[in-house]
């Protein structure tokens, strides 16, 4: 009996694993997420925020350079190379302390370009990929209106698309 109820695990794990994991249409996958790059309605921090939560997601928040090497040779090879983009960055609650917005945990992984971040005028508290510095990040003003990337898990499901 045992052996029959390990069976049948087993082919309930290998028919959910064989239908894979997808984004949702319109989002491109990498690794363990799903991000979706829009560069045609811009808007400040605050307001991509929110947009990335109405749609399941979060600003993205780059943790390792395999993820930050990811989305810079998209935004380098599939975009129209006139926006910068918002990351969910921030050392708004404390200066020079950088945190993801979203959990507010620290900033393992960096990218900043030379010389930044440097809080221009002392009012710079959110970060972006620059496309001035090859979309290396830079710390801007949080009002700025830019192109953003949400970012959010795969979902169990059909096979993975994008």
């Amino acid at each position: 009996m045992e052996y029959k109820a390990l069976l049948i695990f087993c082919f309930i794990l290998l028919y959910r694993d064989s239908k894979g994991a997808s984004c949702p249409h319109g989002w491109t996958s990498h690794a363990f997420s799903c991000y979706v790059f829009i560069e045609d309605l811009l808007i400040d921090f605050t307001e991509s925020t929110s947009f990335c939560n109405r749609i399941q997601g979060k600003l993205v928040e780059i943790e390792s350079e395999d993820e930050n090497n990811f989305i810079r040779n998209y935004l380098l090879h599939n975009t129209t190379h006139t926006q910068n983009f918002w990351i969910g960055g921030t050392d708004a609650v404390f200066e020079n302390e950088w945190r993801w917005m979203s959990t507010l945990e620290k900033m393992g992984f960096t990218d900043w370009s030379p010389t930044q971040p440097d809080n221009y005028m002392s009012h710079q508290d959110c970060a972006m990929f620059f496309l001035s510095d090859n979309y290396h990040w830079n710390d801007h003003y949080c009002d700025v209106k830019a192109g953003y990337i949400c970012e959010r898990e795969i979902e169990e499901g059909s096979s993975v698309i994008g």
